[in-house]
Formats: C-alpha cells, structure tokens, sequence
C-alpha cells in the first residue's frame, strides 16, 4: 500500500470540509455509509460528468469543495486488483468489500480508475469470493479517514 497524493472534487457536501461532518465508515450492502467520495479533478469520467450523462442530483453539482488527499490508499486499477480487497461473506454468491476490515489495515481510502472501472463493472456477478464493485459508477475517491484531507488543492 502506497501514499497516494491526489487533487480532488466533491459535489453536494456543501463548500468546505468540515472534519465534524465525516461520518465514519461502516459496511452497508453494496457501498459502505459514510466517508467522503469525491473524484480527480482531472479525470475525464469523475462524478459530474456521470450526474450530467445521467441525468441525476443536478442540483448538488452547483455546490463543490476542492482539496488536497494524501493517504494509504487501496488503487484499484484492474481486476487482478480486486483480490487484495478484503470481502465479507453474504450468504449468497455475492461478496462485498469489508470496509471497516481495511480501516483496520490502516486503508485511508480506495481509489477506482477508469481502468479500475471498466474491469470491475463488465461483470454482472463477481467470480467466486472476490468483492463486487457494483455502484461505483465512475472515477472515484472513497476517503476514508478525514486526517487525509488538506483544504484546497494544490494546483
């Protein structure tokens, strides 16, 4: 696990961080509660342009914050990738990412590229005990730990 330095984006969280806000991870389904999500601010597919192809919370996009995160971060960039996630059992043929298992790990945060993306949401059901990333619609930043977050960027 590096240390990841990205400039970021997140829309509808108001204009500011603001630490008292974070709510902390806790595992729900497919995507965990809490944390912030965010994405690159250079990425070509983060979450406004998904919103604006999607037609979805428009409104929330009128209000962003930028900032700086440096943090040990889970890249997830192919699906050889996915295999280093650790994943709860569901009783089903489904596996979910153990959020609160990678807090543990001292994860920051999880980091989904477009490759990550693209190799992630091409399968409807995930092989056999690995993690499905069903939900994660674009390029995208999950923090996980608000110590991570330095108001501003630095572009």
């Amino acid at each position: 696990m590096n240390t990841l330095h990205l400039e970021c984006v997140t829309y509808g969280n108001g204009t500011l961080f603001d630490p008292l806000k974070f709510q902390p991870i806790q595992n729900y389904f497919l995507k965990p509660q809490g944390g912030l999500w965010a994405s690159p601010i250079d990425s070509t597919f983060g979450w406004k342009e998904w919103c604006e192809e999607n037609n979805f919370h428009l409104p929330e996009l009128k209000e962003s914050f930028t900032f700086h995160y440096e943090g040990r971060t889970l890249v997830i960039d192919s699906e050889e990738d996915i295999r280093r996630v650790p994943c709860l059992a569901t009783g089903s043929i489904m596996f979910f990412p153990d959020y609160e298992h990678m807090l543990k790990q001292e994860i920051q945060g999880i980091y989904m590229t477009l490759s990550g993306l693209r190799a992630t949401s091409s399968r409807f059901f995930p092989f056999p005990e690995q993690p499905w990333f069903y939900g994660w619609d674009c390029e995208s930043l999950l923090v996980m730990d608000p110590s991570t977050v330095k108001a501003g960027s630095r572009e």
